[in-house]
Formats: structure tokens, C-alpha cells, sequence
């Protein structure tokens, strides 16, 4: 690749949700915390947005923050399940044999989550991709996981992330006991434009570069109007462009570059 060319040590837009690669502007902060607290304090948050924009690398930090604590997170990334297959996902990775019956397979699930909560450990389930949930039985069903308390504490984190048709979802009446058990809602929103800048050189610098790097100001423009802001968008249009420049022979990357490789682009 082009590493090398340009003094790098590692891709800097590569779009996996690598934590280190997180440039941590406010709304990212934010949820962030809201997901930790949804961890440790046992809560129920929403976290919704559109593809591109940066919801999974959220997640992925928190959950990497909290393989420091007592916490069992349970991901599950494919939420198109029976109530029943939700129910014995998430017991099976908490260590309770599935049963057939629904109502023992809860009380067990129950007593596994009051055993952990004794020993000082924290149980969390986490839905990727939640608006595909197939209906309002699987919603009841999660529901139903977040009534699991004592007198003094909420016994398993519930963290629902989502792009925004969830919230669509949720506004309809035969939903509101649902959205009563939600504690916290943030919906993260693409970049303003002049905040694509500081993201690329984040990345850039993150990566080993030096900055100012190959990028000139119009091709910085150029990223963040082509992209709309989405830093999936920003990561495809930035790596396509060092592409070209390296191919190029070229030590700087303008806008008419950047345009160039926009057509390369399927969003």
C-alpha cells in the first residue's frame, strides 16, 4: 500500500471500528458515557444513527473499556430471533443451560443474574442492528429482561443501537411501555464540515504521519462536502485519494483528486 510513501506506519482509513482511530468530538464523548453507564449502572439506552456515522466504533471503544471491569457483555450483532432465541442467546453466554420452557429459562436466567450481581459482577446485553428486531413480541421480551431488579439494583444493562427507523418504531403507542424502561437516548448526527478536518488529521497522526500531510485545504473542502459528514464516507474518500496519489507518483492530494475518485465510490 502507500504506508511507506507517505511516512506512514499504519492505514490510517481503514473503516473497521478500531477505538484508537476515535477522534472523540462531543457527541462521540457523550455517547460513549451514556454507554458505560448503561454497563455499570444496569440501565437501558438507545443509541441510534445512520450507517456510516459511527455508532459500532462507539460501542466497540466501550465495550474495550470494559474488559477492565466485573462486567459480562453479551453481544448479540444478527437480532432477527423468536423472543425465545433472544431469551437463550443471552443465557447460554451467561452460563444457563437453555430449557424449553420460556418461564424456567427466566427464573433461571433470574437467579444466574442475582449470582453474578452477589459475586460483584455487572451483566449487560447489548443489541447490534436493533431495528431489525422482527417485532413487538422480541421488544416485550426485552422489556420484560429489564424488569430483572432487586429493591436496590437494576440487574442486567440493556444497550440498544440502532439506525433511526428504530426510533420510528418506538414512537408508536403500542410501544410506550417499552420506551418508558429507556433511561437515555442520544442519536449521533454526521460531522459539521469544518470538523472533517480535525478527523482526517486525527486519523493521519494516529496513523504515524506528520501533519500537514499529502491533504490540501480544497481537498480537505472536497472530503467533507462529497461525504456529507459521514466518517465512513470521509475514510472511503480519503483512502481512495492517498490510492491515487501513490499510483500517481503525486506528494499532495487537491480537490480535482479527490473528485477524481469519487466515482470509485459505492455509498
Amino acid at each position: 500500500m502507500y504506508e511507506a510513501y507517505f511516512g506512514l506506519t499504519d492505514l490510517p482509513f481503514r473503516n473497521t471500528p478500531d477505538p484508537r482511530y476515535v477522534c472523540w468530538f462531543p457527541q462521540y464523548e457523550q455517547a460513549l458515557a451514556m454507554v458505560q453507564y448503561a454497563l455499570e449502572e444496569r440501565e437501558m439506552v438507545l443509541l441510534t444513527g445512520s450507517i456510516g456515522v459511527g455508532k459500532t466504533t462507539v460501542i466497540r471503544a466501550a465495550l474495550q473499556q470494559a474488559e477492565a471491569a466485573p462486567i459480562r457483555v453479551v453481544v448479540l450483532v444478527y437480532p432477527r430471533m423468536t423472543p425465545y432465541q433472544l431469551l437463550t442467546q443471552l443465557a447460554t453466554a451467561l452460563d444457563v443451560p437453555p430449557v424449553r420452557s420460556r418461564h424456567v429459562l427466566m427464573n433461571q436466567l433470574a437467579d444466574r443474574l442475582v449470582d453474578l450481581w452477589q459475586d460483584g459482577q455487572s451483566a449487560a446485553l447489548v443489541l447490534d442492528e436493533a431495528h431489525l428486531l422482527p417485532g413487538k413480541a422480541v421488544f416485550d421480551e426485552i422489556r420484560f429482561l429489564s424488569n430483572l431488579q432487586l429493591d436496590t439494583a437494576n440487574l442486567l444493562g440493556i444497550v440498544l443501537v440502532g439506525q433511526p427507523e428504530l426510533e420510528v418504531t418506538l414512537r408508536r403507542q403500542v410501544y410506550s411501555a417499552f420506551r418508558q424502561r429507556i433511561s437515555m437516548h442520544l442519536r449521533l448526527c454526521p460531522l459539521p464540515p469544518e470538523a472533517v478536518p480535525t478527523y482526517i488529521r486525527h486519523r493521519w497522526e494516529q496513523a504515524g504521519g506528520t501533519w500537514p500531510g499529502p491533504f490540501r485545504p480544497d481537498a480537505l473542502e472536497a472530503i467533507a462536502a462529497l461525504s456529507e459528514g459521514y466518517p465512513r464516507v470521509v475514510n472511503h474518500l480519503a483512502h481512495l485519494a492517498l490510492m491515487e496519489a501513490f499510483a500517481q507518483d503525486r506528494a499532495s492530494i487537491d480537490a480535482d483528486l479527490v473528485r477524481s475518485v469519487r466515482s470509485a465510490l459505492v455509498i
